[in-house]
């Protein structure tokens, strides 16, 4: 993983950056800023521990924050989705959903932290396309179950197009017995999403009338997701939740989700 953004990384996010007023003191340069944050994200160390040629950390933290609240995070991943689909990368045949849970690093807790089923933390529920790039994700508390998440996640997916709405809808849906729900199931269906979820065995479950529901094909891929997961780990700021507020994390998750696409796009 490189340590700091090559020219032709730069060349494609520098126009998706916001404009700056030119009175006052020289404004901080936005490489340099975003190599600061980058830093941060890829080696989990503290902002105290930012090394000076990154500049200030109250800067770099500063510049997080306040594009973070601009959406200009947001803005860039969404751009970047949208060169894929362009190229035809991104491949809308199937989806995959999955909410691994995330370990809370304070002891004072934080921001949308619960007590899960393997301990305290947070979820980060993800769907990616076919090939495992993240399309949209969530960040809840970890005592939430993930199928009560599961269709924000899907209405969180929009890639842009140059012309007509934006494109939503894979053609199927693979998740784990966590997502098993009927109404889950009506919800996609009605989206024209065909459903491969699952059933949780219970002892005392009674079947109720109508066609059972089924594990296609597509279920066999859900490694993908969870191989998105273990990318996204090598930017260890994401391993274990530090950030006291949800939008901080989410910054930095955001900004690890173009950087994948990023990657995606000069392949």
């Amino acid at each position: 993983m490189e340590e700091e953004l090559r020219d032709d990384q730069w060349a494609l996010i520098m126009p998706l950056l916001p404009g700056h007023k030119c009175r006052g003191r020289p404004r901080a340069g936005d490489r340099r800023t975003l190599n600061g944050i980058l830093w941060v994200l890829r080696s989990g160390a503290r902002w105290k521990d930012l090394p000076r040629q990154y500049g200030s950390r109250s800067t770099c933290h500063r510049r997080l924050r306040e594009w973070q609240e601009l959406g200009v995070w947001e803005h860039i991943w969404l751009r970047f989705l949208t060169i894929l689909d362009q190229q035809g990368k991104l491949d809308w045949s199937q989806a995959f959903l999955d909410g691994p849970p995330l370990a809370d690093a304070s002891q004072k807790g934080g921001e949308n932290i619960g007590y899960g089923w393997k301990g305290k933390g947070s979820t980060v529920h993800m769907i990616t396309e076919a090939q495992g790039l993240p399309l949209a994700f969530e960040v809840t508390a970890a005592n939430l179950a993930e199928v009560t998440v599961g269709l924000e996640v899907v209405y969180g997916v929009g890639v842009p197009r140059p012309k007509g709405r934006p494109r939503k809808r894979p053609k199927t849906l693979a998740a784990d017995k966590g997502y098993d729900s009927a109404e889950f199931r009506r919800q996609l269906r009605s989206r024209g999403i065909r459903p491969s979820i699952p059933r949780r065995v219970w002892p005392k479950r009674k079947r109720r009338p109508g066609r059972p529901p089924q594990a296609y094909e597509a279920s066999q891929g859900r490694w993908k997701v969870e191989r998105t997961h273990g990318w996204l780990d090598n930017y260890r700021h994401l391993v274990t939740r530090y950030d006291w507020y949800t939008h901080s994390y989410v910054a930095f998750l955001t900004i690890a989700c173009f950087m994948t696409a990023l990657s995606g796009i000069l392949a």
